[in-house]
């Protein structure tokens, strides 16, 4: 999954992105989407695809016209760049066009949610999961929060997906590419 929408009732501009934004990525670029014309200058900006990992987060997808949004579903379907993520924020779901939340992983803002940094543990439903998975980078401490979903009965629904992360993390495979894929089979 390279989409991903973060779905919180604060204003974009009152969150602290900077938490959000997972450390391994290179370069965070903003963007506003309101209108077509910013999602096409959005487009134009990726004329030389990055050569690093690039996280776009895009705000104001709430108040986009359909042609905005219907733009920036071609962008998501077919990004110009392996290395681009994006990220987009929103007050709600329902003001976003169902073929671009098809095309994206939901995250709802759960505060309550988060990894104890001395116990590993895993908290939350796979929706609220990416952002804590985004700030483990150590292979040990993946295959540990991995573990504690093979290890919760209430769970069991998403052991498959987990034994398949395991067997990718401990075959050496990217820890982040691993998780999101984890991520994706859950949702």
């Amino acid at each position: 999954m390279h989409a991903f929408l973060y779905i919180s009732s604060q204003n974009p501009e009152e969150l602290p992105l900077i938490e959000l934004v997972p450390s391994e990525f290179h370069t965070s670029l903003f963007y506003e989407v309101q209108t077509i014309d910013a999602v096409r200058a959005l487009k134009k900006s990726f004329k030389f695809a990055p050569r690093e990992k690039t996280l776009i987060v895009m705000s104001g997808l709430d108040e986009a016209k359909h042609e905005a949004q219907n733009a920036l579903l071609k962008l998501l379907e077919e990004p110009p760049s392996e290395n681009l993520i994006f990220f987009l924020i929103s007050k709600s779901e329902d003001a976003i066009i169902p073929t671009i939340l098809s095309r994206l992983t939901v995250i709802k803002k759960n505060t309550e949610t988060q990894i104890s940094k001395s116990s590993k543990q895993l908290t939350g439903e796979p929706s609220s999961w990416f952002l804590q998975f985004s700030k483990i980078n150590d292979r040990d401490d993946a295959i540990e929060i991995v573990n504690t979903v093979l290890n919760d009965t209430s769970l069991i629904k998403y052991h498959e997906a987990a034994l398949e992360t395991l067997k990718a993390l401990k075959r050496n495979g990217s820890v982040q590419l691993q998780l999101t894929n984890f991520l994706s089979k859950t949702s």
